[in-house]
């Protein structure tokens, strides 16, 4: 969950490759990807700074880091994000 303009920056400091992101942003607030990314993604990425199209996304998971946690691992924190992945429970 992050705006638009930080993919390349996080596909840069991770190393997960551009072409493997899907953005969650606000204006999927009424779709199964937004409320269940773990059936999309392996891995999670969520910004420290959220910003404008990803606000509401980003606040919504920050709350529910409960739900997260039975999903994905937390792996790594970065300066401007935390990266989780999908795990094997």
């Amino acid at each position: 969950m992050t705006d638009a303009g930080d993919i390349s920056k996080i596909s840069i400091d991770s190393g997960v490759p551009v072409k493997n992101f899907i953005r969650i942003a606000d204006s999927d607030l009424n779709s199964t990807l937004f409320y269940k990314p773990w059936l999309y993604a392996k891995y999670l990425f969520m910004s420290k700074e959220l910003r404008w199209d990803a606000k509401k996304a980003g606040d919504y998971w920050e709350n529910r880091k409960d739900v997260l946690s039975n999903f994905y691992d937390k792996v790594y924190e970065y300066k401007n994000f935390i990266k989780y992945v999908i795990n094997k429970k």
